[in-house]
Formats: C-alpha cells, sequence, structure tokens
C-alpha cells in the first residue's frame, strides 16, 4: 500500500496466552513484535509496530478483523515491512480468517475493564472511551459539521462477531 513492496504473509496458531505476534522472516534475528501499544510509534497514515530493528506497518486491519472475530493467539510472518491493504478494509482478512477456520482455546482470556473515562483529542475529532458494567464493546459514532449542506448524524453498533462482520469489516 504505502512501499509498494510485495509481502507475503502466513497466519498460524499460536498457544494460548500469546496474543498476536508480527514475525518479519526477512530481517535475520528479528523478535516477535507483539500487537501492544508498547511497540506502537509514529508513522502518519498508517499504524506501526517496531522492536529492536525489526517493525510492521499498516497492521490495523488484520488487528480489527481480530478484534471483531474474536481471535485472541495469532503468529503473522511477514517478508517485509508492510501487510497488505488489501481493499482498505478489515473484510478481506475476516474472509481469510473464517476461511482458515478458527479454534477455540480452552484458556481463560484476559478481558481489559475500563475503571474512568479516558478521551484524544485531534483537532476537530474527539475520542472518548467510557467505563461500562456490559460485557460487550459498544461504540456510538457521532458526526457533526458547520460547513453548509453537511448533515450528520449518529450510528451505535453492540460489537460482537456478526456485528462486527456486518456493520464495521466493510
Amino acid at each position: 500500500l504505502h512501499s509498494g513492496e510485495v509481502v507475503h504473509a502466513r497466519v498460524l496458531p499460536a498457544p494460548p496466552g500469546t496474543g498476536i505476534e508480527f514475525l518479519r522472516t526477512d530481517v535475520s534475528d528479528a523478535p516477535p513484535i507483539p500487537a501492544h501499544v508498547a511497540y506502537h510509534t509514529e508513522k502518519e497514515r498508517r499504524t506501526r509496530l517496531q522492536r529492536g530493528n525489526a517493525r510492521v506497518d499498516t497492521v490495523e486491519h488484520l488487528l480489527a478483523a481480530c478484534a471483531g472475530l474474536q481471535i485472541d493467539n495469532l503468529v503473522v510472518e511477514l517478508s517485509g515491512s508492510e501487510l497488505p491493504g488489501m481493499d482498505g478494509s478489515a473484510m478481506p482478512f475476516v474472509e481469510l480468517l473464517r476461511e482458515a477456520g478458527v479454534v477455540e482455546q480452552r484458556t481463560a482470556v484476559r478481558v481489559f475493564k475500563l475503571d474512568e473515562p479516558i478521551y484524544v483529542r485531534d483537532r476537530d475529532a474527539t475520542l472518548v472511551a467510557l467505563p461500562s458494567d456490559e460485557p460487550a464493546l459498544t461504540l456510538q459514532y457521532v458526526a457533526s459539521f458547520d460547513e453548509p449542506g453537511a448533515s450528520g448524524g449518529s450510528f451505535t453498533v453492540r460489537v460482537d462477531p456478526d456485528s462486527f462482520v456486518r456493520e464495521i469489516a466493510p
């Protein structure tokens, strides 16, 4: 997408508790790069993860597909620095993961629970996360515009694998 390089990707199951890790097969002695905020580095117009001399770019659509399908443990081997952009959505990754099949692991999953509201603001956009007693994530998008002729609106979805595939992945 950004680099123009041909990259081969292979997604493999991982043991319980592994999480999602990226492994650069083209970088000698490259450490696995966990899909964790601690490994995020700034890069415009894409999500970059980096550990040591190994980095991976444009991981957001695969990670969205994994989160939406509730897939927790994978190793993603890449022959280059960038995950293929596909059609710009998470749907091709959803389709490939479903085609490959998902195996349920009989280990308790760590669940993130937000204790207090947090927000991020960038110019005219604000992202707010609120604590909830509900076990499922609920997203609400609200758009409002000051421009003439531009109308706003809102969209709310309780995220589970079915709603993710139907409403978000495309």
